[in-house]
């Protein structure tokens, strides 16, 4: 699938729409959840959770204070990890 950002492949192991979609049941256009360098910034509202990632800090952006919103997509995160291999 294309990234509905930047427009590049995305890889099943880092697209925010497959993330979503298992922690939702809904379907997304598939975009990077962590940043691809010089080519996206990535999904920093989702990436912020994951160890590691910087919190999103964009004016506007969405800031989830749900310590159990946060766990979710870590957990998810490991899961898609080990689904895409």
């Amino acid at each position: 699938m294309k990234c509905d950002r930047c427009g590049k492949e995305v890889d099943s192991r880092n697209d925010a729409s497959l993330l979503l979609s298992y922690i939702t049941d809904l379907r997304y256009e598939s975009r990077h959840l962590l940043p691809v360098v010089a080519q996206c910034l990535g999904s920093p509202s989702l990436a912020q959770y994951l160890p590691g990632q910087p919190r999103d800090t964009r004016p506007g952006g969405p800031h989830y204070n749900d310590q159990k919103f946060g766990s979710t997509i870590r957990e998810t995160y490991k899961l898609l990890q080990q689904e895409s291999r």
